[in-house]
C-alpha cells in the first residue's frame, strides 16, 4: 500500500513538473497498471501470511433460549439443502403455533424441492425427502407414507392415516391386517420361494 502510495505521489509531482503541465496518456496508463500490479501483489502476500483465527467464545449462545437454540440447529441443516434429512420429534420444544410454522416450512421444502430454490431450475433437481417422528395424530398426516413400530410383533408396518390412533395404538383392524401379511410371509419361506426361483432361472438360461 505504501509503495502504491510513493507511486501515485511520484505521478503527481511528475504532471506538476512537467512544462505541459500533464503526463501523455500512455504514461498514465503504464502508472495505473505498474500501481494496480503492485497492489494485486501485496494483497495476494498478505493475504497469504494471514492466518484464520477461529473463535471458540460460545458465550452467545447463553443469551438463546434453547428453543432459540433449536431453531438455529434446523435452520442450520436447511441452509444445506439436503436432499434427505431425518428428524427425530423436531417440533418437541415449540407451542402450537410454531409447530404448525415448522411443519408448513418442511413440507415447503419438500414441494420446492429446497428452501429459497428458483422456481425455473424446479425440474432439474432432485426430489428432497424428509424421514420425521410426528408428536400427534395432525403431524401425521402431513407424511406421504407413514411407518409405525408394532412393539408387539417387533417390526414395522406400513398404515394409512386413517387407521392412525391417538397416542399411536394399533387398532384391532390394523393388528388383524399385520398379523395376514406376517402369515403371508411366513408362507413365502416354504416351496414357493424355490418354486419362483425356478422359474426365474429358467426365464433367465432360455
Amino acid at each position: 500500500r505504501g509503495d502504491y502510495v510513493e507511486l501515485k505521489e511520484q505521478r503527481e509531482a511528475a504532471v506538476s513538473d512537467s512544462d505541459e503541465g500533464e503526463l501523455c496518456e500512455d504514461e498514465v496508463e503504464d502508472d495505473n497498471e505498474s500501481a494496480q500490479g503492485m497492489l494485486q501483489a501485496y494483497c495476494s502476500a498478505y493475504n497469504e501470511q494471514q492466518t484464520v483465527e477461529l473463535d471458540e467464545d460460545h458465550s452467545w449462545q447463553e443469551m438463546l433460549s434453547y428453543t432459540e437454540q433449536v431453531k438455529i440447529c434446523l435452520l442450520r441443516a436447511l441452509l444445506m439443502n439436503p436432499e434427505v434429512l431425518v428428524l427425530h420429534r423436531p417440533f418437541h420444544n415449540y407451542d402450537v403455533y410454531t409447530q404448525q410454522k415448522v411443519l408448513e416450512m418442511l413440507v415447503k421444502h419438500k414441494e420446492e424441492r429446497g428452501l429459497g430454490q428458483p422456481k425455473a431450475s424446479w425440474r432439474y433437481r432432485r426430489p428432497r425427502t424428509i424421514f420425521f417422528t410426528p408428536e400427534s395424530v395432525e403431524q401425521a398426516k402431513y407424511a406421504d407414507v407413514i411407518w409405525q413400530i408394532d412393539k408387539e410383533h417387533k417390526q414395522v408396518v406400513e398404515i394409512s392415516f386413517e387407521e392412525l390412533q391417538h397416542g399411536f395404538t394399533f387398532s384391532k383392524e390394523c393388528v388383524k391386517q399385520s398379523e395376514f401379511k406376517r402369515k403371508l410371509r411366513g408362507d413365502w419361506q416354504g416351496h414357493h420361494v424355490i418354486d419362483h426361483q425356478k422359474a426365474v432361472d429358467k426365464t433367465t438360461s432360455g
